[in-house]
Order: C-alpha cells, then sequence, then structure tokens
C-alpha cells in the first residue's frame, strides 16, 4: 500500500509539472493580438518603415532647376507635399501618398501618375525605386515646426 501511495504521488507530481509547462508554453499570447501594426517600442506603427523613431515626422526634398524644388513632409504614414513662404510660414500642404512597408505609393499632382516606389534612408538621404530619386532630409526645426501646426489647424 505504501509503495502504491509513492507512485500515485510521484505521477501526480510528474502530472503537475507536465501540466504547468504545457499552460506557460502553449498559451503565450500574441501582444499585438495579430496586429502586424501594433508592438513598435516607439509607439510607431511599423508598416511605416523606414519612417519610423527619429525619421518619422521629417522633411524631405528634391528637384533640380528643370522642376523646381519639391519638399515632402512624412509623418505617421503619410506623405505630403509642402511650400512655403517667404517667413518660412506654410504656403501649401496637400496629402500626395502613404507609406506602407517600405514603400511610398504616391500621387504626383502634377501629372496625375500615381507611383509605388520602394524607400530606402542611409543617414539624411532617402532613395525612392530603382530609378534612384533622391531626397536629403531637411533639418531646419523652424519648418517642421510650422508643418505640424498647419497640419493641427487643418
Amino acid at each position: 500500500m505504501m509503495k502504491q501511495k509513492k507512485q500515485v504521488s510521484i505521477l501526480g507530481t510528474f502530472f503537475l509539472a507536465i501540466s504547468a509547462v504545457v499552460l506557460l508554453i502553449g498559451c503565450v499570447q500574441d501582444p499585438n493580438n495579430g496586429d502586424p501594426n501594433k508592438g513598435d517600442p516607439n509607439g510607431v506603427e511599423s508598416s511605416f518603415a523606414p519612417f519610423i523613431g527619429s525619421k518619422d515626422q521629417t522633411l524631405w526634398e528634391y528637384g533640380n532647376d528643370k522642376i523646381g524644388y519639391r519638399i515632402w513632409y512624412v509623418a505617421h504614414g503619410k506623405v505630403y507635399e509642402v511650400s512655403f513662404d517667404e517667413h518660412e510660414k506654410v504656403d501649401m500642404i496637400e496629402p500626395i501618398g502613404k507609406v506602407t512597408n517600405g514603400k511610398i505609393e504616391r500621387r504626383d499632382p502634377e501629372y496625375g501618375t500615381t507611383f509605388i516606389q520602394s524607400a530606402k534612408i542611409e543617414d539624411e538621404k532617402l532613395t525612392l525605386g530603382k530609378d534612384a530619386l533622391i531626397l536629403y532630409q531637411v533639418t531646419n526645426l523652424v519648418l517642421i515646426k510650422n508643418v505640424k501646426k498647419a497640419l493641427e489647424e487643418s
């Protein structure tokens, strides 16, 4: 009888230990509840890459003497074309696209064409697509502040 109680105790302890391990390992919950856009430690949706962290809410400039210069503002997955007056106040701000999974999908207001281009950031240079449209980061804090203010007011 004593031998049978000892075996039952050992078996009970064994099953209890296995149950605890299964409970801990088998019930691991996805902290994002299955949403791949949540859970970035910076609170920014990961699908907005590469415009996350310090590259979110940034200004980018491109252009040349033939087409003029354009400035984009990228924030929270949206792309805006921006122009400023002579006092660095926002003269015009227009949504032209969005950022999704490392690509910029944008509409060119001049031609009415939609482009989807891969986006890669190295230092303060943004390269778009295989044609390598290059934009340079604008670090003028007054301009950035004025864009944020204009967006809040609109």
